[in-house]
C-alpha cells in the first residue's frame, strides 16, 4: 500500500515540454522581478520498482511521486528527464528537503524503498532570460547524462559558469551584429545531369578563431537570428545587383523563426524589389533546429514569398525539426537532403532506400532535390543513381570568398528520363 497523502499533481511533462514552459516562465520571471528556482531530483530504487509493477501500479506510483513534488513547493512545472532524474521549475519557497525526506519514506507494492536526493539552483530575475534559459539546458544535459554534481556548489558553479560565458559569447555576437563583422563565402551546388553549377550556396564566416556553427546556434538560441539573417539576406542581394552577376544565383538561409516575421518578409520583399529578376535569381533555404511552431503561418509566407518570385526550399531534410509534415505542409521548391544520410551512402542500404523515396516524394510534388555533403566519387555515382537533381560537397569545392565554378568537370551525363531543370 502506498501511504502519504493524496495531493493532486500537474501533468508531468516530457523533456521539450519542459524546455519550452521553462523558456516561457522565465521570461515572465524576469519581467515581474520575480525569482524561480530549478530543482534536480534523482530518486534511485524508482526504475528496480518499475520493471516489477503492473502498468496500473507504476502509474500510481509515478503519481504519488508528483503529487510529493507539487505538496512540496509553489506553481511547479515538473518534468521526468528518465526513469529516475525529474527536473522542476518552482517560485521561491520549494521545500526540497521535505520533498527528499516526503519520498524516502514512502513505500512501493513490492515494499521496497525509494532514496532520493537532489539540488538547486536559484534563477537570478535581473540576468537575461533567453542566457539564463541556455544555462538551465546545460544544466538539465549534464544531469540527464552523468546525473547529480557531487554537490550543489558544484552545480552552482558548472550553472554560473555557462551563463557567463553566455554572456561573453552574447556580447560578441552583439558586436558582430553592430559593426557587420563578417564575411559571406559561396559554395556551388552542381546540377548533376551536366556537371554545372545551378546556383551558390551563401555561408557566413566571422572573425579568425570564430566557429560559425556555434555562433549562429546561439544567436538562434538568444533571438538574434533574424538579425543575422536579415544582414545576410542584404549582403547576398547586393552581390546579385552587383555588376557581372546578372547570371549569378544564390541561395540563403533563413530561421524558421525568422521565416515567421513580418518585419523580416517586408524588408526582404522592399529591398528586392525595382531590380529585374533578382528574386527569381534568389532561393531561401529554411533550417530550423525545433520544430516550426505554426506550420500554417509558416506556408502563408512561403506562399508570398513565392508568388513574389523568390524560391524556398528545406534544409537539412532528415535531420532536427524537418519532417515529413513539412513536405505536407509547405509549398516549397525544393528539399536539401541531410548530408548524414549522404555520407558514405554508397555504402549503405538503409541509406539508400531513405534517399529513394524521399526522391520519389518529391518528384511526384515537383521539388527539386539537393544532396549535400557530397565528398567522393562513390558517393556522386550513389546519389545520382537515385535519381537525386543537384549535389553539394567538397568533391565540387569548398567556399571560396567568391562564387566559383564547379572543381570537378567531367564530360556531362545523359539526363535522366523525365529530369527538370533547376531554376526553370
Amino acid at each position: 500500500a502506498f501511504t502519504g497523502a493524496e495531493v493532486a499533481a500537474a501533468p508531468l511533462l516530457d523533456a521539450q515540454a519542459f524546455r519550452d514552459e521553462m523558456r516561457d516562465r522565465l521570461t515572465i520571471s524576469a519581467a515581474r522581478g520575480r525569482q524561480l528556482s530549478l530543482v534536480l531530483v534523482e530518486i534511485k530504487g524508482l526504475l528496480e520498482a518499475k520493471n516489477r509493477l503492473e502498468p496500473d501500479e507504476i502509474a500510481k506510483l509515478i503519481g504519488k511521486v508528483q503529487a510529493l513534488i507539487a505538496q512540496h513547493g509553489p506553481d511547479n512545472a515538473t518534468a521526468g528527464l528518465s526513469d529516475e532524474r525529474f527536473a522542476i521549475l518552482s517560485g521561491a519557497g520549494f521545500n526540497l528537503a521535505g520533498l527528499i525526506k516526503a519520498i524516502d519514506e514512502l513505500s512501493t507494492p513490492t515494499g521496497s524503498h525509494l532514496e532520493a536526493s537532489g539540488q538547486s539552483v536559484n534563477l537570478s530575475a535581473g540576468r537575461d532570460p533567453l542566457q539564463q534559459f541556455r544555462a538551465v539546458k546545460s544544466a538539465l544535459d549534464c544531469f540527464l547524462a552523468a546525473g547529480l554534481p557531487k554537490d550543489e556548489a558544484s552545480l552552482r558553479k558548472s550553472f554560473n559558469a555557462v551563463l557567463d560565458e553566455t554572456t561573453r559569447s552574447a556580447g560578441r555576437l552583439n558586436q558582430i551584429l553592430e559593426q557587420k563583422l563578417f564575411e559571406l563565402y559561396y559554395q556551388p551546388v552542381v546540377d548533376l545531369s551536366n556537371d554545372e553549377a545551378a546556383y551558390h550556396e551563401v555561408l557566413v564566416r566571422f572573425d579568425k578563431g570564430v566557429l560559425p556553427g556555434p555562433m549562429i546556434k546561439l544567436a538562434e538560441e538568444l533571438a538574434m537570428i533574424e538579425r543575422l539573417d536579415a544582414q545576410v539576406a542584404d549582403r547576398a542581394m547586393r552581390r546579385l545587383r552587383a555588376p557581372g552577376s546578372e547570371r549569378l544565383k544564390l541561395a540563403v538561409n533563413v530561421s524558421g523563426a525568422t521565416l515567421l516575421s513580418d518585419a523580416f518578409l517586408e524588408r526582404l520583399l522592399s529591398a528586392s524589389s525595382g531590380v529585374d529578376n533578382l528574386r527569381s535569381r534568389m532561393i531561401l533555404e529554411i533550417t530550423e533546429s525545433a520544430a516550426l511552431p505554426n506550420l500554417e503561418a509558416a506556408s502563408r509566407r512561403i506562399k508570398a514569398l513565392c508568388e513574389a518570385g523568390f524560391k524556398v526550399s528545406i534544409d537539412d531534410f532528415g535531420a532536427g525539426a524537418a519532417s515529413i509534415d513539412y513536405l505536407r505542409a509547405l509549398p516549397v521548391t525544393a528539399v536539401k537532403i541531410d548530408g548524414r544520410y549522404v555520407h558514405g551512402v554508397h555504402r549503405d542500404s538503409r541509406a539508400q532506400s531513405i534517399i529513394k523515396h524521399l526522391v520519389g516524394m518529391c518528384s511526384e510534388l515537383d521539388y527539386t532535390t539537393v544532396a549535400e555533403m557530397i565528398e567522393c566519387e562513390d558517393e556522386l555515382a550513389a546519389v545520382t543513381a537515385l535519381g537525386v537533381d543537384c549535389g553539394q560537397g567538397w568533391l565540387f569545392g569548398r567556399p571560396e570568398p567568391e562564387p566559383c565554378a564547379p572543381a570537378r568537370r567531367t564530360a556531362p551525363r545523359a539526363r535522366r528520363v523525365g529530369e527538370k531543370e533547376f531554376w526553370g
